[in-house]
């Protein structure tokens, strides 16, 4: 192949007569667009190369139909330890804990991204020196130009940290959950500016209502000889932002009348204006 002015020819020469004839045969096949073709194939591969390369915060790496691995970014490498040449034509389930590869779910997450075109992966991953991370991650098909099915594309990113906030989180929410139910305590959240109200269950049953009965209206359940007593002391408490604290009586449902104690505080925005009282 030959560039002449800016176009490409495939050239074929051959002699013409015998071996002692000095005459040539020239045939040029314009293979511009070819070329042009190919540049952009190559062009397009190497950016997607660097973009790969570049997206070091992310494990992204393709694998065949039977889960070897074809390719590996250095984010994969960074994230799970293995360099590109020690990981190419191994199956992925290496990443995969013991108890997931027992119960199939590397098959399994193939099998839903075959059927769905994709699937997620948020689970608990194994690194290279065997230690565990939190991955969320999404496996999608992986086709030719011609859209025959080559395997699968994986991209994942490593959120132990993350995960391990949210367990922290949970586990807090639950001993504040055995607390206010040992403590015979209910919580009340009200939202100034969306004017929505939330009530614990427990917060429920002191107010001798049942699961999920509460509508969003307080003053109705407070004893009427103290209601606007109430309803003024939330109201200067919202005004002044000192903390909240009263007592007063509720009728339950049976007509039964029950003394309780309320303390809680008005939460404010940056410019003073009340939006929360808990």
């Amino acid at each position: 192949s030959q560039a002449m002015n800016g176009m490409w020819f495939d050239l074929y020469a051959s002699r013409i007569g015998d071996e002692t004839s000095r005459k040539v045969a020239v045939v040029f096949n314009n293979i511009t667009e070819r070329k042009k073709a190919e540049f952009a194939l190559r062009d397009s591969e190497e950016k997607l190369r660097m973009i790969l390369e570049s997206a070091s915060e992310y494990a992204i790496f393709s694998t065949d139909l039977v889960g070897n691995v074809t390719s590996w970014n250095s984010g994969a490498a960074n994230i799970l330890g293995y360099e590109e040449g020690e990981i190419l034509g191994r199956s992925a389930f290496v990443i995969f804990t013991p108890e997931d590869r027992e119960k199939k779910v590397p098959e399994g997450e193939m099998q839903t991204a075959l059927e769905t075109g994709r699937a997620a992966d948020n689970r608990w991953h194994l690194r290279k020196d065997g230690t565990r991370f939190w991955a969320t991650g999404t496996m999608m098909l992986l086709s030719d130009a011609s859209g025959n099915l080559q395997g699968f594309l994986k991209i994942m990113r490593d959120r132990t940290h993350e995960r391990a906030a949210e367990e922290a989180l949970e586990q807090s929410e639950a001993r504040l959950s055995l607390t206010v139910q040992a403590g015979n305590l209910g919580i009340w959240d009200s939202d100034l500016t969306n004017k929505q109200t939330y009530w614990s269950a427990e917060q429920e049953k002191l107010f001798g209502l049942a699961p999920g009965e509460f509508d969003g209206g307080f003053s109705k359940h407070v004893h009427p000889e103290d209601r606007t007593r109430v309803l003024r002391k939330i109201a200067e408490v919202k005004a002044t932002g000192e903390n909240y604290g009263d007592e007063f009586r509720v009728v339950h449902s049976d007509g039964s009348v029950r003394w309780l104690a309320g303390r809680g505080q008005v939460l404010r925005n940056k410019v003073g204006e009340a939006t929360r009282l808990i």
